[in-house]
């Protein structure tokens, strides 16, 4: 796992149900035992393999994406990645003013709701989403972050 800093902590293994709801949050009333595992400081991790210019990293982790997230400051900023990444309810617990998400990003990242259309499939689908600036009071879902250089990109994607 990636984090901020390298440590072993405990690992809240997925319920029999739902196989991608595993963290390590520490989520109170996450089913299950937990076990110690291996988290990398994210900038540590990346700097020993042998990748190039990062364009996109997806977050995904259950409550731990501000763990993840402050563990690859080098990366964000050397490589300004767009990053998708799904904010939990956990983690929108954990986000109480602007200041929380936005000290995580370099300087000239912009924040946008990916609002899908069509439930699930509909996604990725250009037709199937839009996108929004980010309301910081209520970050929840699924969130593009992209650095003000690459806006052209998406500028018509923008509602």
């Amino acid at each position: 796992g990636l984090g901020a800093t390298e440590a072993e902590l405990p690992y809240s293994p997925p319920s029999e149900y739902n196989q991608g709801v595993g963290t390590f949050a520490g989520i109170s009333g996450q089913q299950g035992h937990s076990t110690l595992l291996l988290v990398r400081r994210g900038d540590d991790a990346l700097r020993e393999q042998p990748v190039g210019q990062i364009d996109l990293i997806k977050i995904d982790v259950e409550g731990f994406e501000l763990e993840v997230l402050a563990g690859l400051t080098r990366t964000l900023e050397t490589h300004r990645p767009a990053l998708f990444v799904e904010f939990s309810r956990q983690t929108q617990d954990r986000i109480r003013e602007r200041g929380d998400l936005t000290r995580l990003a370099p300087t000239g990242y912009r924040f946008f709701s990916i609002v899908g259309h069509r439930p699930f499939l509909g996604l990725f689908n250009r037709q199937g989403c839009s996108l929004h600036e980010a309301d910081h009071a209520r970050i929840a879902g699924n969130i593009l972050m992209l650095p003000e250089e690459k806006m052209p990109m998406i500028r018509d994607l923008v509602e």
